[in-house]
This record gives structure tokens, C-alpha cells and sequence, in this order.
């Protein structure tokens, strides 16, 4: 793409590619980590829920918020039925929307919103 422009203008496309793939690059890297946190906060309240396979559901719903609102109620359906179906209460699939809902909180205001 570089070598599309006139040499007067290679410098400044240059510079806007550069910054460009710098930007796109620090993008990827930041959403990463926040799938990570957000894997580990959601696998955690989950575990100490007692849910089965807790790391999976946590990490599932992680990856699956990058799809905004439809993703993170995909994410949070599997383990409410897995403990729907394995305890007997209801308090159960209640707690883990609750755990869902609390890490939902954390991401979207606290911990990557502060300055």
C-alpha cells in the first residue's frame, strides 16, 4: 500500500500506517486483557457457586461479550441450565445471573473506565 503513493506522500502515509496498526494493535491487546479479567471474575463467582466446569463457563462467557448484549446472555444461559438441571434449588440459577450480572458491573464501569 506504501508504494501506492506518490514519493512526495510516502512519508506521511507512512506515519498514518504506522500509527494506524499502532492503534488497531493496542486495541487487541487491551480487549484481550479484558477478556481475561472478565474469564477469570465470571470462572471464579462461579466456582465458589459450586457450578460444574466452571472455568469453561467463565471463559465461554468471556469470549462470547464481544458479541454486545445477545453474547453475554448466550454465555450466562449455559451454566444457569447445567445448574438448573444438576441442584434442586432455584437459588442457584439465580446466583449465577447474579455473578454474571456483578462481573457485567466491574467491566463496564470500574475497572476499565477509570483513569
Amino acid at each position: 500500500m506504501y508504494y501506492m503513493f506518490p514519493k512526495g506522500k510516502r512519508n506521511a502515509i507512512y506515519k498514518i500506517l504506522k500509527e494506524t496498526i499502532l492503534t488497531y494493535y493496542n486495541f487487541a491487546k487491551g480487549m484481550l486483557l479484558v477478556y481475561l479479567l472478565v474469564g477469570i471474575l465470571n470462572s471464579a463467582g462461579l466456582a465458589i457457586i459450586g457450578v460444574p466446569h466452571a472455568l469453561l463457563f467463565g471463559f465461554t462467557a468471556a469470549i462470547l461479550t464481544f458479541i454486545p448484549y445477545i453474547g453475554i446472555m448466550v454465555g450466562a444461559l449455559l451454566p444457569v441450565v447445567v445448574v438448573w438441571v444438576t441442584q434442586n434449588s432455584i437459588w442457584y440459577p439465580i446466583a449465577v445471573l447474579f455473578v454474571f450480572g456483578i462481573v457485567q458491573l466491574l467491566e463496564a464501569y470500574p475497572i476499565f473506565h477509570s483513569p
